[in-house]
């Protein structure tokens, strides 16, 4: 099933989102867990702990993520969208990086 998820063509799947009723949404929430409206599932989903990729972090609001920057060490806000950040060879710039530039 991994190896499914991890081939899957929907950028989001691929990062960890997974679509789910906006009943089981609001049991989520009320856990504390994150979900949110993802456009490419046309769906609530919702991202289990533990599938960020390596170096990144929720940011202080919901859907805002951080990365550590490969030169100054400290944890930047990530201008782009979570689905278009590799689960592997990330490298996180303060100003941006080759892949995700401002």
């Amino acid at each position: 099933m991994r190896t499914r998820l991890k081939n899957s063509p929907v950028p989001d799947i691929r990062a960890g989102w997974r679509p789910i009723s906006s009943a089981r949404a609001r049991k989520l929430r009320r856990r504390g867990e994150h979900v949110e409206w993802r456009p490419s599932l046309h769906s609530l989903a919702w991202m289990p702990g533990g599938v960020l990729p390596e170096g990144v972090v929720e940011g202080a609001a919901p859907g805002e993520y951080e990365a550590r920057c490969r030169g100054c060490d400290e944890y930047m806000p990530i201008v782009c969208g979570l689905s278009e950040i590799p689960d592997e060879d990330y490298e996180h710039w303060c100003g941006g990086s080759p892949m995700c530039c401002p």
